[in-house]
């Protein structure tokens, strides 16, 4: 798909444009990983927020999902068509217990929205995890935004799937922009941002992983570039060898890897 998409001097890359920092706490994951337990955070829920068009995808998040047990779980009812502030208000109405949140891909947009739109429901919310969030957006929206032919073919996707190109298009880096111009920037409450990069994808993700790499210059685990994959003041993990797939859909990205392991120390990270 993205190989038709202007290449080199059509425009300038935004990637980055967000310049997010916050703590490295890739070696303090790599401590809990051997050690990781769960039984002090069974006062919280746990609410898992898919990612876009997810709702079509087998086993979508069922390996995190088994793995975070004993704690209890709940996968949040957002239309995974959705766009970020109708979803933003799905959630709020959701967090109504003590809860620690883990949201994936377009998943924490989503998230980050409600917690400050709804300050009733961060309230009630003692950690984010943010798994490959394009957070600052990503060039797979906002460069396919600028072609026509990209766009049919995005529009006529999310309609077929019962949504709204918009909510594909709540990615881009203007759209990502615009929000984040209206509400801080930082998350209101601890939170973790996991940042995942690959050198080989698995096969449906290789050639978007190229064409960022050979476009716009960065690494990438396909889908998000590893920079904008950073809530602005969080702790921060990082990965090399996950695509954007491996722990949502282990089986999808063939990357042998323990998803409810990685997910349970990154939940313990941001819990404490």
């Amino acid at each position: 798909m993205f190989h038709s998409l202007p290449s080199g001097g059509g425009f300038m890359s935004e990637v980055g444009w967000l310049a997010a920092g916050g703590e490295d706490a890739t070696a303090q994951f790599h401590e809990l990983l051997p050690v990781v337990e769960l039984e002090h955070l069974k006062a919280f829920e746990i609410l898992t927020v898919p990612g876009i068009f997810t709702a079509w995808y087998p086993r979508y998040f069922a390996a995190i999902e088994r793995g975070l047990t004993p704690l209890r779980v709940r996968r949040s009812r957002v239309d995974t068509e959705g766009t970020v502030e109708d979803n933003a208000g799905i959630l709020a109405s959701e967090i109504r217990a003590p809860t620690i949140v883990v949201a994936q891909s377009k998943g924490p947009l989503d998230v980050h929205a409600a917690l400050w739109m709804y300050p009733s429901a961060a309230r009630n919310v003692r950690a984010f995890v943010s798994l490959q969030g394009c957070f600052g957006g990503t060039p797979l929206a906002s460069d396919a935004r600028r072609t026509r032919l990209w766009r049919a073919a995005v529009g006529g996707v999310t309609r077929l799937l019962g949504g709204t190109p918009r909510a594909y298009w709540d990615m881009t880096y203007q759209r990502r922009r615009a929000l984040l111009a209206r509400i801080p920037q930082h998350s209101p409450v601890p939170t973790v941002s996991l940042v995942t990069v690959c050198a080989q994808a698995g096969p449906l993700l290789e050639r978007t992983r190229r064409y960022l790499l050979d476009v716009h210059g960065v690494e990438s685990d396909g889908f998000v570039p590893a920079p904008d994959a950073i809530i602005p003041g969080s702790r921060i993990v990082r990965l090399s060898g996950l695509d954007h797939a491996a722990l949502a859909l282990p089986w999808w990205s063939g990357t042998p890897v323990n998803p409810a392991l990685i997910v349970r120390a990154l939940v313990v990270l941001a819990a404490g």
